[in-house]
């Protein structure tokens, strides 16, 4: 059924407001709250506990990897051996990886940490 837009909306009146009795037969009683505030929380579903991620340890001398990233498509699956950490032009921390096998005459190269990554046997 759809909307009818030629029927007036109902609306609500507000309730005059009446002061709570704390005393007498009107039903209208005032409790204290409990003493112990976590019988309060029991109906609160309380959540999983979330198991700690595994700390990424930064790749270094001596790690094998794999080149996951890199501007020229001959590098990128590559694997090698991180030998040393060098600075790149940007100044930031590079890895100088040695290759397993030569890539068009070179046997070595730079790249960022974040390009390269762990090789998962």
């Amino acid at each position: 059924m759809g909307i009818q837009w030629d029927h007036p909306i109902p609306t609500s009146e507000s309730i005059p407001s009446k002061g709570l009795n704390t005393t007498g037969d009107s039903g209208d009683t005032i409790s204290p709250l409990p003493e112990n505030p976590e019988t309060l929380m029991q109906s609160c579903v309380t959540p999983k506990p979330q198991k700690p991620q595994p700390v990424k340890e930064p790749i270094g001398i001596g790690d094998i990897v794999v080149v996951a990233y890199s501007d020229r498509r001959e590098y990128k699956g590559i694997k090698g051996e991180v030998i040393a950490e060098s600075k790149l032009v940007s100044g930031l921390k590079g890895l100088k990886v040695k290759f397993d096998k030569l890539i068009r005459g070179i046997s070595n190269d730079i790249f960022s940490p974040d390009d390269l990554m762990r090789f998962q046997q």
